[in-house]
């Protein structure tokens, strides 16, 4: 979780650590 603090809520890479995030939750 920290890994998305290293990008901004503006950057395409904060939206892109989300969706991993986001995956790694529901193939939990």
């Amino acid at each position: 979780m920290k890994s998305i603090k290293i990008g901004t809520r503006n950057s395409p890479l904060a939206l892109w650590q989300a969706r991993e995030v986001a995956r790694h939750l529901q193939n939990k």
